[in-house]
């Protein structure tokens, strides 16, 4: 099995961002770019990044990796809309104690818990982005896997 990466991370959050309705009918998985979103690009969007913490290894092949997920998402200055959207995140990408994985694939790995950091939800903030009143709401998420080397 081969070592997962951030880019297998990040390939995991759109497959799931698309899986996951109620998220992908307020901002459609192809509008929820890595890194820095295009210039001009229509609201609403997100941007992504996906960032390896550490690695733990354990006896034989296996180890435990740690990987922090930022999103920033722009939609319009509409608070309610900004609530449904949080709650669209913590759907797709929070895990309960039923499913602690919240459904995401990664591969080359297994997922265990992926999880809202605490402490780390913003306030949706209403900024000026291209001459339009926007909405940005933040949400990091921190996703255990096993990998092996």
């Amino acid at each position: 099995m081969a070592t997962p990466t951030d880019s297998d991370v990040a390939a995991g959050i759109r497959t799931r961002w698309a899986a996951t309705s109620s998220l992908n009918s307020i901002i459609a998985s192809t509008a929820a770019w890595r890194g820095r979103a295009p210039e001009r690009a229509a609201f609403p969007y997100a941007r992504f990044n996906v960032t390896e913490s550490d690695r733990e290894l354990t006896s034989g092949s296996a180890y435990l990796a740690r990987f922090r997920v930022d999103i920033d998402c722009y939609v319009s200055a509409d608070p309610p809309a900004a609530a449904t959207l949080r709650a669209a995140l913590d759907a797709a990408f929070n895990g309960t104690a039923t499913t602690p994985a919240a459904g995401l694939t990664v591969s080359n790995a297994t997922v265990l818990t992926c999880a809202a950091l605490p402490g780390t939800t913003s306030r949706p903030t209403t900024e000026r982005v291209d001459g339009k009143d926007v909405v940005r709401v933040s949400a990091s998420f921190e996703v255990y896997l096993i990998g092996t080397r």
